[in-house]
């Protein structure tokens, strides 16, 4: 439990160091993990001169603070449209966590049940604007109801992090390092997305926005989000290449963090900006319940994928080939699920950690 990216990156350091002074100093040191592994992956590549190049698969690359903001997000969707009472942050015990979670799950379960009424329609709104995604490796998200079944099936990985291991981040931090303040989750929502939902259910975005958007807003401890920025994280400064991969609907790491390493890295500039490949898997437009479907759930990913991404890696790294499009397609495998033409959306608005920012007027 919790966020032990630094142990990872410890445990690599001291596994090179044995490998250096036992065997032999390596030509060349390739770094890839998946979820949090992936972070200390990447941080590695940026902080290590042994690094020759990295393979995050399926990341929190965002950090510990985006992340577990974007958690808090959808737990206090969750306390707005069916559970008042819930406790969001400053849990007392790992059993009061487990408790909250629990009672949680109870009544999103019960929602997702109610597939024409109004439980499904607040989760089909509650996924827009905590984003959580409406698949999941199994189902396939078709309508309303379908939606709502699979945003509750990810919310028991959402709210799992909101509750059970916030509360091991927070013995952790020494305090709660999410917030809400501020956060305008009117601006969550695309334009594709808003006609479609006003299209299927007029009206119901703006009422369960509204609803969710009134609640009282959780403010972080302040030392506790100071030590959250401090954790070990992936800047913009990109030194060596990076090939990652990455679900479309991902509701462990959202699929927005591969987004926020890019931005960063545009803002470093081209160079850094240069090298990076992203590379996002997409489920099947069709796909039945029940199926597993590459492309949704958390690194669902085929193994000719990932031995792919090790290879283009190399490619990279050893001849200087840089990744295309044909080639990517051909290393990771027909099946793979790859997709081109996915554009990597900017990590959601966030927090504004001003105690008097006003609620955002909505608008349809």
């Amino acid at each position: 439990l919790g966020w032990r990216v630094d142990e990872q990156i410890q445990a690599a350091d001291a596994l090179y160091g044995y490998f250096s002074d036992k065997i032999a100093k390596p030509d060349r040191v390739y770094t890839w993990g998946p979820s949090t592994g992936a972070v200390a992956s990447a941080n590695l590549a940026q902080n290590r001169d042994w690094v020759s190049g990295t393979a995050p698969l399926c990341g929190n690359l965002a950090g510990l603070t985006r992340n577990y903001d974007i958690a808090l997000d959808a737990a206090f969707s969750v306390q707005q449209l069916f559970y008042p009472e819930m406790k969001l942050v400053n849990y007392r015990s790992l059993a009061e966590a487990k408790d909250t979670y629990k009672e949680a799950m109870k009544r999103v379960n019960a929602a997702a049940k109610d597939q024409y009424g109004v439980g499904a329609q607040k989760l089909a709104v509650l996924g827009l604007i905590a984003v959580v995604p409406s698949k999941t490796a199994t189902l396939p998200g078709a309508g309303i109801a379908g939606q709502a079944k699979a945003i509750a099936a990810n919310l028991g990985i959402v709210l799992a992090r909101s509750t059970v291991d916030r509360y091991a981040v927070e013995q952790q931090l020494g305090g709660n390092p999410s917030s809400n303040v501020g956060t305008d989750y009117y601006a969550r929502p695309t334009k594709v997305e808003i006609e479609k939902i006003n299209k299927s259910k007029p009206g119901i975005l703006v009422k369960y926005a509204k609803v969710i958007s009134k609640g009282k807003r959780v403010p972080a401890d302040e030392s506790a989000r100071t030590a959250a920025n401090e954790t070990p994280g992936v800047s913009g400064q990109q030194k060596v290449p990076f090939v990652s991969l990455h679900t479309e609907y991902d509701a462990d790491a959202i699929v927005q963090n591969e987004g926020a390493v890019i931005a960063a890295a545009n803002q470093v500039g081209n160079d850094s900006r240069r090298l990076i490949q992203a590379n996002v898997i997409s489920p099947p437009l069709f796909g039945k319940e029940g199926e597993v479907n590459i492309g949704a759930g958390h690194c669902t990913f085929t193994p000719a994928s990932v031995a792919g991404t090790v290879v283009i890696l190399d490619k990279w790294v050893r001849n200087g080939q840089f990744p295309t499009e044909a080639s990517t397609t051909e290393l990771l495998g027909p099946d793979s699920g790859y997709n081109p033409a996915y554009l990597h959306l900017k990590w959601p608005t966030g927090p504004t950690q001003t105690e008097s920012s006003p609620t955002p007027t909505p608008t349809q």
